[in-house]
């Protein structure tokens, strides 16, 4: 009776189609080897990842209707599935590569024996819940063409078990070295033979290794790495006795460096210069043309892409900060916008940037459209919410860096300041324009208009001033020209013209001081920090100011002013009020003394001095002022206690 019954099943879901209704489906009508292969390859999925698609299964098995074996499919038969969709071709690739591995280990292959590795077999370790890699990729290790090379690095996979992360370099060193020695005599397949120029022409392959896209030298870190990965795999080898027949020459030697690359002086860092922004405002018309973004309407995503830029040239946040940034991120105070946005790097969540009011008004347009949008649940509170399915809840990085590279390399031209012998404007190196460069520009532009150290620091959010000097320069010859400009317009503390005699004259003979320079030889021996008068700079004959100070000595006669009031207020002695006094007065001489220089000045003339105080601001904003000395506080013995 069971048999009859079992029989009759059998036959109704051979004529059933192979999907059912909510989570469900069936593997009933697949041959029994296919059954038992999908329900391996079902568990051992299920053990790395979180999600099973009844959907995506059910579309499998209908196209598995005419295949015997998984394990027998050539990958030309995998191609012609073209029924798949995304999310079925993904469990797809899982369920083939599950099977394959699990029938080479029957059989005793190991996966490091083949010429091409599906690293989702090797066991490398990931950041992932599970601990364990469960994207699918092939990995062509015949890339490295000597064969002890290749086992070399198969038996440290064997052995370490590394992560993905020391792989991948690991694997790009080797590849570096492969390249080396394949152009040397021999093709470095007799490692018994390799010297030391072998090794020479590995370290020089890796420190002029360029980047995926070939526009330039990969960074100073980035080499490092693969050197030392390298000679790390050599050290491993040589532990375990499985080099014992390579050169022991064939080894780093101490001058065998990645020497570090500071960038040439005359490179104003990673910013990008305020007339290439001016070219990219022109036409930030045309961003998100032709972008898809899941089922946004292209209207929808050209606005959206177009607020993230503009996010990123103003506020000088992270991309991964604008990327993250929320519905409720703009708030309005005392007819001022204020940013409120997360230092996920720092873990200073709700921290609040005041932005311009243009800035305000792109995010309020951007809200109005968002609002209208269907997105995903995950994010509902995002302000640019994500179009992909099972991925992050807001828009992702390489999103925000296609959309920038395709917008700027679709431009029809960008110029820089600079001339050739035919007078006509250079092309500007499009690969520097890219999301953080901004961050970069943000803190140049503001160090340009001489913003303070602190104030500078504390807008990039940053806890050391040193981490905000990185961000910004100024190139040696700016400052020479700065300082040859300026010192032809030097007055004393009375006002008076004073010209320094040169350039080395004005930086060797004098010292910063909070309002001008110093000459008296014992402040400048002591870099501005023995002042013997207290820096009370306008009493001083060594005093010296010019226009790039002017900011300065204002906000100092306002605060002496504030400072006389307060001293009036309290009714203090009649010298205290007077001492105040004169030191505006003499201040204010030298301010009126300098804009008077000013005004007299032609249009050009001006403009240069405008740009030369500028330059000397920023160099001052980099250099902390010296502190002002502390008066000497006497101790006063406290009264002993009668009950001791």
């Amino acid at each position: 009776m069971k048999g009859t019954i079992h029989e009759g099943m059998v036959e109704w879901a051979a004529v059933q189609p192979p999907w059912l209704t909510g989570f469900q489906f069936s593997l009933v009508t697949l041959p029994e080897l296919l059954r038992h292969e999908l329900r391996y390859a079902l568990a051992e999925r299920d053990k790395q990842r979180p999600t099973l698609s009844p959907v995506a299964m059910r579309l499998m098995v209908r196209g598995l209707a005419d295949v015997s074996s998984i394990a027998e499919l050539t990958d030309k038969k995998l191609g012609d599935l073209g029924y798949l969709d995304r999310n079925c071709e993904a469990h797809w690739n899982d369920v083939v590569r599950l099977v394959r591995g699990a029938f080479d280990r029957f059989r005793g292959v190991d996966p490091l024996d083949r010429p091409v590795w599906e690293l989702g077999d090797l066991g490398l370790r990931s950041r992932t819940q599970s601990g364990v890699r469960v994207s699918s990729r092939r990995l062509d290790v015949t890339q490295i063409r000597q064969e002890w090379l290749r086992r070399l690095l198969a038996d440290w996979v064997r052995e370490i078990t590394p992560d993905n992360s020391d792989f991948r370099v690991t694997f790009e060193g080797c590849l570096s070295a492969s390249r080396a020695l394949s152009a040397r005599p021999g093709g470095g397949h007799d490692p018994g033979v390799l010297k030391v120029t072998d090794m020479d022409a590995v370290v020089a392959a890796i420190r002029d290794r360029k980047r995926q896209d070939g526009t330039a030298t990969l960074a100073y870190g980035s080499r490092a790495e693969l050197l030392a990965h390298f000679c790390q795999l050599l050290d491993f080898g040589r532990r375990l006795q499985i080099l014992d027949h390579v050169a022991s020459v064939f080894a780093r030697h101490p001058h065998h460096k990645i020497p570090y690359e500071d960038p040439a002086e005359d490179m104003a860092g990673r910013a990008i210069p305020e007339y290439v922004l001016a070219q990219l405002d022109a036409h930030i018309h045309l961003i998100g043309d032709d972008f898809a973004y899941g089922d946004m309407t292209p209207d929808a995503v050209k606005a959206m892409l177009r607020t993230v830029y503009i996010l990123l040239r103003d506020t000088g946040r992270r991309p991964w900060e604008v990327r993250w940034l929320r519905m409720d991120c703009l708030e309005a105070q005392d007819s001022e916008y204020i940013l409120i946005w997360d230092n996920h790097k720092a873990r200073r969540n709700r921290r609040r940037l005041e932005i311009g009011r243009e800035t305000a008004f792109a995010i309020q347009e951007w809200l109005a459209i968002r609002r209208t949008l269907k997105v995903p649940a995950r994010s509902r509170t995002f302000l640019f919410p994500t179009a992909r399915h099972g991925y992050d809840a807001c828009i992702d990085a390489d999103t925000v860096a296609k959309m920038l590279r395709r917008w700027v390399d679709g431009l029809p031209e960008l110029l820089t300041d600079t001339v050739d012998k035919d007078g006509n404007l250079l092309p500007f190196d499009r690969s520097r324009i890219f999301a953080y460069a901004f961050r970069h520009t943000y803190a140049q532009r503001h160090a340009d208009t001489g913003t303070e150290l602190n104030t500078l620091r504390d807008l990039m959010d940053h806890k050391s001033a040193d981490t905000t000097m990185g961000y910004f320069k100024v190139s040696m010859e700016k400052r020479r020209k700065a300082v040859e400009t300026m010192r032809q317009h030097v007055v004393d503390r009375y006002g008076n013209l004073a010209p320094t005699p040169s350039a080395t004259a004005y930086e060797a003979r004098s010292v910063a001081v909070p309002f001008g320079n110093c000459k008296e030889p014992s402040n400048v021996k002591a870099g501005g920090g023995s002042c013997p008068i207290r820096f009370q700079c306008s009493g001083c004959a060594f005093y010296r100011s010019d226009p790039s100070f002017l900011p300065a000595v204002e906000d100092h006669i306002r605060a002496l002013k504030a400072d006389r009031e307060m001293a009036r207020a309290l009714g203090t002695a009649e010298f205290v009020v007077r001492n105040f006094s004169d030191q505006i007065d003499s201040f204010q001489n030298v301010v009126t003394s300098l804009h008077r220089q000013i005004e007299v000045m032609p249009e050009e003339d001006r403009r240069h001095l405008e740009e030369a105080s500028a330059v000397l601001r920023k160099v001052r904003a980099a250099t902390p002022p010296p502190a002002l000395p502390v008066l000497p506080v006497p101790t006063v013995p406290a009264r002993r206690s009668t009950d001791e």
